[in-house]
């Protein structure tokens, strides 16, 4: 097994080819439960990760919409902790005329 080391927290750090992971699945899926993210290659190009169940749809749900994105931001953010001057944003649209 390649053990490589990555600066991402959640990028595989251990590669494995679909051959080597083939006769070996069961140890594989302990090893992620223990250690995390196994990525697996053919012909030395990454084609699958193997992570544990509670990994995964944090990944799924990474790319939100812009909408769902915004708000959650705006619900997980307290503002007045931010220490904002409210006129920071006065100017950066354009008033629209009635």
């Amino acid at each position: 097994m390649l053990i490589c080391m990555s600066a991402y927290q959640h990028t595989p750090h251990r590669r494995l080819t679909v051959a080597q992971a083939r006769d070996r699945l069961a140890d594989i899926v302990h090893e992620v439960e223990a250690h995390g993210p196994v990525e697996l290659t053919e012909d030395g190009e990454a084609v699958a990760v193997i992570m544990t169940l509670d990994e995964y749809p944090r990944l799924a749900d990474a790319r939100l919409d812009s909408w769902t994105a915004y708000e959650r931001f705006r619900l997980g953010t307290d503002f007045a902790d931010l220490n904002v001057d409210d006129g920071v944003f006065n100017g950066l649209r354009c008033a629209t005329e009635t």
